[in-house]
């Protein structure tokens, strides 16, 4: 299975973490250090990148704040989300995982309702 992530931030993390990374897609208008970082990750790590146009990754994220990368990745098995939330080893892991869930509740309510302007603090 897999989902869709959209972000500098996010999407760098991706292609440093363990999950598989299948594809990213970068905004044609976009050329500034902090894609290049991330196209150059890619690269290293063999993964395909295709242009999109800002429509395009619009679509592809369900967003408009995906700042020119998206990236299609391996699913987290639930079972993964057990042990981090049950048997969190590193303090970073279980706020990881805890961002990760507002972004999903911030998605399912966009869905159903329209954007939701949660501010999450990290820190």
């Amino acid at each position: 299975m897999q989902e869709k992530l959209s972000g500098i931030n996010s999407v760098r993390e991706a292609l440093n973490g363990s999950r598989k990374v299948h594809r990213i897609y970068v905004l044609k208008e976009r050329q500034d250090n902090r894609l290049q970082e991330i196209i150059a990750l890619a690269r290293t790590r063999g993964i395909k990148i295709e242009e999109a146009s800002r429509q395009q990754l619009e679509q592809l994220a369900g967003n408009d704040w995906h700042q020119g990368v998206v990236a299609r990745v391996e699913a987290i098995p639930m079972s993964a989300w057990k042990i981090l939330l049950n048997e969190p080893q590193k303090e970073q892991n279980l706020l990881l995982s805890l961002s990760w869930m507002v972004w999903k509740i911030r998605k399912i309510w966009e869905l159903s309702s329209g954007p939701l302007n949660v501010p999450v603090f990290m820190g």
